[in-house]
């Protein structure tokens, strides 16, 4: 499990492996091996809060797929996404890095309790 910096754009969820330090090229990073030797992935949106009767999360199942920098309009569109989502990545040279693209395949929902009308 690998948390995660996400945008949802066109249908589909894109996350960036960012500037922070790593040991290895990002090409050589664990979850881009992962990726590639099976796609089959699941994005956890958790709404948490102090107050444990408001908890609710969202389980995603995706298809994941590698976007290389640079090959194509929707690397671009997904940075665009990301740098308007996180200000941190407005500094960051992430248009040089690859993109996790999830497309989602089935979505299920859970809170605490059911909301009350």
């Amino acid at each position: 499990m690998i948390p995660i910096c996400y945008a949802f754009h066109d249908e589909f969820f894109y996350s960036v492996i960012d500037d922070k330090p790593k040991k290895l090229p990002s090409g050589r990073l664990r979850r881009i091996q992962n990726i590639r030797n099976n796609p089959n992935v699941a994005l956890v949106i958790d709404d948490y809060s102090e107050d444990w009767n408001a908890l609710a999360y969202l389980h995603v199942r995706c298809l994941a797929e590698i976007v290389e920098a640079g090959t194509s309009k929707e690397h671009s569109a997904a940075v665009t996404a990301l740098r308007a989502k996180y200000p941190q990545y407005g500094s960051m040279k992430i248009e040089l890095r690859p993109v996790i693209k999830l497309v989602p395949e089935r979505v299920g929902f859970w809170r605490a309790r059911s909301l009350q009308v």
